[in-house]
């Protein structure tokens, strides 16, 4: 790409990516990871070609794979009949693969996908640990999401990954593998290349390589008193995943819930349809903690109790796979922290919640929206960005 002045996008450099649409084994990248260096790995639109099957992982080196016993911790949220919260602690993962990458597909004839995000350090001869956060189905037609950890004790420094499936094959996948980013070029020269970064110092004029980053799609900062924040036609076939930023959200009466809705093309928001799944685990700042969960919903929640005093307010961060498309389940995944009202009970404690809310519907969503459960907005500000193809 060439251009003089702001790269917009931003983040680390693509240095590996694979899109399957049919069929396949397993997805091999060698020699990509550098010695110490950081890497992020996105799996958008993710189906098995057999029910219930997730994403694996096995660590490789010099071509070959090196796999052994893994350990693993892992919380479960699942929003179905039953409705649970449960964590695998200490499980020792001995399969021909290391472990679990993070996510599962439900029915493949429903196109139930699953979708993960995940940072790994491996080309290390220390531990190589392996973080993720996913959402899909488990069992069939029902909603989950759950993140872990992984630790795999091999003094061997990785430079590659393999990708495969827990049951069966990948049917489909968008796969992308991302360098944390160590250096930002500020070279002016003209016709200068920069291999190692698709974002630059201002003011530049010369070439990046092409990277397929993030793409600032839009911004909202609330002025008081709106009824709701839309972000109208902002899905498409464009981007693969969209990523959500929000920062300093209060309401303008105390004591309100923020919810998230889906909305379809024509306008039409969801917003009383009962076909919301949605659940999350929290943790207080009194030492509390706990589990919600709630199915045949209409009040997405993001944010519980928020307050509306000066210092109250709630940041939350949140990615979803591609909603203008026909697979199913339209999913959220996101991480809160705010803090809660003075009203008795709430004590204006800090929250963190991780979770996820889902729409079993294979309509496609161009568009959502923002809304207290009652009342305006007195602050926010809200963006966001597109994972670019």
């Amino acid at each position: 790409m060439q251009y003089i002045g702001l790269d917009p996008r931003e983040g680390a450099k693509v240095i590996a990516s694979s899109d399957i649409s049919s069929t396949t084994a397993s997805v091999t990248f060698d020699d990509i990871f550098d010695t110490n260096s950081m890497y992020f790995m996105e799996v958008a639109h993710y189906l098995s070609n057999v029910d219930l099957g997730g994403t694996n992982y096995t660590w490789r080196n010099g071509g070959a794979d090196d796999n052994g016993v893994t350990r693993r911790s892992t919380q479960y949220v699942n929003t179905n009949s039953s409705r649970y919260g449960a964590s695998d602690v200490n499980t020792t993962d001995s399969y021909s693969y290391n472990s679990f990458a993070g996510n599962h597909s439900g029915d493949v004839s429903a196109l139930e996908t699953g979708s993960l995000s995940s940072f790994f350090v491996p080309n290390t001869t220390n531990e190589k640990y392996y973080w993720g956060e996913g959402i899909g189905w488990n069992p069939v037609t029902e909603n989950m999401s759950l993140q872990f950890n992984s630790s795999y004790s091999d003094a061997t420094a990785m430079d590659g990954i393999k990708l495969g499936d827990t049951e069966g094959s990948i049917d489909q996948a968008n796969i992308r593998i991302y360098k944390y980013p160590e250096s930002i070029p500020a070279f002016r020269t003209l016709k200068q290349i920069s291999s190692n970064s698709t974002h630059s110092k201002t003011p530049y004029i010369g070439k990046t390589r092409s990277g397929r980053g993030m793409v600032h799609l839009g911004t909202t900062t609330a002025a008081g008193g709106e009824a709701n924040i839309d972000f109208d036609n902002i899905f498409s076939t464009t981007y693969d995943r969209y990523y959500f930023y929000l920062t300093n959200c209060r309401p303008a009466t105390d004591d309100k819930n923020l919810e998230f809705h889906w909305k379809e093309s024509d306008g039409t928001v969801n917003s009383s349809a009962t076909n919301y799944y949605k659940g999350y685990r929290k943790m207080d700042s009194n030492g509390s903690s706990g589990s919600g969960f709630s199915n045949a919903q209409n009040n997405a929640n993001i944010m519980y109790n928020v307050g509306s005093d000066n210092d109250e307010t709630g940041h939350l961060y949140a990615w979803c796979d591609n909603p203008a498309t026909a697979n199913l389940g339209k999913a959220l995944r996101f991480r809160s922290i705010h803090q809660r009202s003075s009203v008795e009970g709430r004590d204006e404690m800090t929250r963190f919640m991780t979770g996820a809310i889902m729409v079993d519907t294979t309509t496609a969503y161009t568009s959502c929206r923002f809304v207290w459960d009652s009342g305006n907005w007195e602050e926010g500000t809200i963006s966001i960005y597109g994972w670019e193809r």
